[in-house]
């Protein structure tokens, strides 16, 4: 048992282990969206819809969306769902993150680089060997300008044993320009919200990304503006 020396609490270790809260894992890398009109058909599902043969009141749109992860994630299964816009899915949980991103309209959706988890839809379902398990979708939590600044985000989650491999990446950019540094600025920015505004904490978690430091001495005045700018 070890005592919080912020809140003089007494935290029990066996307490957290007792009552585990399982964290979404976050994803990163570039989506791929696609979207087209379908019916759907009993015993069959989604297929496509035939302006000559069939009726617009038979007629859905089907989207479909998977995540192309950074190659550092190392991931080894595809992260794809396919779903109608017309349905909870889509039009609860999905969409209304993308536009709080500032994506208007699903169209651009496509090839943006992004941060997302995957999402409990609230229906459950079974598996051909009968268990029963709770569906999941998309919930985007962030968008980036480009590739660079979503690896940077990327990187800035993992521990000091992906130094090098972030380093590496900053090693390819070409030097800081306009762009560069106004990707580097977003990435304070994000962390600034992230962190409350805490100089200290914003400080550590740029420190090991090359890219930002490039572009921002985290001691100048500069940051510290960014920094104080975006606290809330």
């Amino acid at each position: 048992m070890t005592q919080n020396v912020n809140t003089a609490v007494m935290d029990d270790p066996f307490d957290s282990a007792t009552n585990p809260t399982l964290r979404p894992r976050d994803y990163y890398g570039q989506l791929a969206v696609d979207a087209y009109f379908a019916k759907l058909v009993k015993g069959t599902g989604k297929v496509p819809w035939d302006p000559q043969a069939d009726s617009v009141d038979n007629r859905v749109t089907a989207v479909n969306i998977s995540l192309i992860p950074v190659a550092a994630a190392h991931l080894t299964f595809k992260l794809e769902r396919n779903m109608i816009a017309e349905s909870v899915e889509w039009a609860k949980i999905v969409w209304p993150s993308l536009r709080a991103q500032g994506i208007q309209s699903a169209k651009l959706a496509d090839g943006i680089w992004v941060k997302l988890v995957q999402e409990s839809t609230g229906r459950k379902y079974r598996t051909k060997s009968g268990e029963e398990r709770e569906a999941t979708t998309f919930k985007i939590l962030a968008v980036y300008p480009d590739q660079a600044a979503c690896e940077a985000a990327y990187y800035a989650t993992q521990g000091a044993d992906d130094i090098a491999a972030a380093e590496a990446v900053a090693a390819a950019q070409p030097a800081v320009d306009t762009r560069a540094k106004e990707t580097a600025k977003q990435f304070i920015v994000a962390l600034s919200k992230q962190h409350h505004g805490n100089m200290d904490t914003v400080k550590r978690a740029v420190a090991m990304i090359p890219m930002i430091t490039a572009a921002y001495d985290p001691d100048s005045t500069e940051f510290a503006e960014i920094v104080m700018e975006n606290a809330a």
